[in-house]
Formats: structure tokens, C-alpha cells, sequence
């Protein structure tokens, strides 16, 4: 009967961890949202999620990996538009902590990179 008991606690427990979880990554997507983020898909592992097709102020890319474990961001095939970027695009989420700050123990790493002023390329490839 203990063995049992302790079975129903730790799936209970578990139960619990697992709901913090999505609602701690429920905020972050609103958060995301709010900063003027969207995408297409959103792939979901134990440690990492995917976001397909992600656009934004100024920005896009073909996915962005996120691995919440090792604290890494890894955005493959994106564009950046200076002078959207430069026009305050992207910027907001509200919180009192600056996007700078909240990504401080974060590693990103960019996979080909393109830059833009509106739609003439600067640079591609980077």
C-alpha cells in the first residue's frame, strides 16, 4: 500500500510540475505576442521548442530553436530590416526589464543572416 501511495504522489506531483510548465510557457508566448512575434508552427520537445516561419517589427526566419535546458537560441535563415529596426520595431512586451536583460544568460547563435534597409539587401550571408 505505501508503494502505491508513493506512485500517487510522485504522478501527482508531476502533474503539478507539468501544469506550472505550460503555464509558465503560455506567458512567455503572450509575452512573445506582445513584442509583435508570430509564426507559423511551434514544435515542442522536453527541453526545446521550435517556432516555424517566425516574423516580426523587422525581422523574420525561416525557424528559430530554442533549448531551454543549455539556455540556447539558434535562429536559422534570418532577415533583418534596419530601418524598421531603427523606427522602434520589435520593441515593447512591457515587464520593466529590457529585452537585453532578460537574454543576458542566453547564447544565440544566427545560421545565414541578411541584412536590409526596406527592401534593398545590404548584406547576406553573415
Amino acid at each position: 500500500m505505501t508503494r502505491r501511495r508513493l506512485g500517487l504522489a510522485l504522478v501527482g506531483v508531476l502533474g503539478v510540475v507539468l501544469l506550472i510548465l505550460g503555464l509558465v510557457e503560455r506567458e512567455a508566448l503572450r509575452g512573445l505576442k506582445r513584442q509583435g512575434l508570430r509564426w507559423q508552427g511551434l514544435d515542442r520537445g522536453l527541453t526545446t521548442r521550435t517556432f516555424h516561419a517566425v516574423t516580426g517589427p523587422g525581422l523574420s526566419a525561416e525557424r528559430v530553436s530554442v533549448d531551454l535546458s543549455a539556455k540556447v537560441i539558434t535562429v536559422h535563415r534570418a532577415q533583418l530590416d534596419a530601418l524598421a529596426l531603427a523606427q522602434g520595431g520589435g520593441e515593447g512586451g512591457g515587464g520593466g526589464e529590457s529585452r537585453a536583460e532578460r537574454l543576458k544568460d542566453w547564447q544565440i547563435d544566427v545560421d545565414s543572416l541578411g541584412l536590409y534597409a526596406g527592401e534593398r539587401l545590404l548584406v547576406d550571408g553573415l
